[in-house]
């Protein structure tokens, strides 16, 4: 028996992707008739193409791996691999050797080139939001800083109206003042809570990760 086809032979003889082939020789090996002539290299006989096209026309209908086999076992006799190595040149094994699928290795790098695209959006909306958060708590050091001059004033105001003579107006302004003090102090603590905890939070894209992951 002659042994003519490598595994490119099939492939364009048959129309069928080559990792799909090679599958199938993998499989259904014991019906394809194959001799290898290297350690990397394998032939194939011609009746390769028939068993192929017919294992695929199998599976497009729907048939599984084992249904498969057993139609084969009925149409097709189980082949022997012929165990005879021819040595080759180390030129000749070369052009021998399986070519990958350029089709697969494309798709890869399609799909690497996609998660790569979105990583950089997604730290680009990263950058937005710590800079939102550094403005923010500029803001609230700023807002700190005055409520906590304001209440000094406050203070420095009563101080005064409590050097001059007895007087009810004065007394009632006194007690309205004491009681917006009380609600800027409070207000100043809410505000104080608010910029501890923003403080504790990144301000870089690592050191979100860090203290997403607990590093930190």
């Amino acid at each position: 028996m002659e042994y003519p086809l490598t595994v490119d032979d099939i492939v364009q003889q048959t129309g069928i992707n080559a990792s799909t082939i090679r599958r199938y020789l993998r499989e259904f090996s014991e019906f394809i008739p194959s001799m290898p002539i290297n350690r990397k290299q394998t032939m194939y006989g011609q009746e390769t193409i028939a068993i192929v096209t017919r294992i695929s026309e199998l599976y497009a209908i729907g048939k599984y791996t084992r249904d498969i086999m057993e139609v084969l076992r009925y149409e097709v006799p189980i082949s022997v691999e012929v165990s005879r190595v021819v040595e080759m040149p180390e030129s000749d094994e070369t052009a021998l050797m399986v070519q990958p699928d350029v089709h697969e290795l494309q798709e890869q790098i399609d799909r690497i080139v996609a998660l790569a695209e979105s990583l950089v959006e997604k730290t680009l909306q990263i950058d937005e939001h710590e800079a939102e958060i550094t403005a923010l708590r500029q803001t609230l050091v700023d807002t700190r800083a005055q409520v906590a001059e304001c209440i000094d004033q406050m203070a420095t105001v009563e101080r005064g109206i409590r050097n001059q003579p007895a007087d009810p107006r004065v007394d009632a302004l006194t007690a309205e003042m004491r009681q917006t003090t009380a609600l800027i102090q409070q207000q100043n603590a809410t505000i104080a809570a608010l910029t501890d905890e923003i403080q504790k939070r990144p301000t870089s894209l690592t050191g979100w990760v860090k203290q997403s992951l607990g590093w930190q």
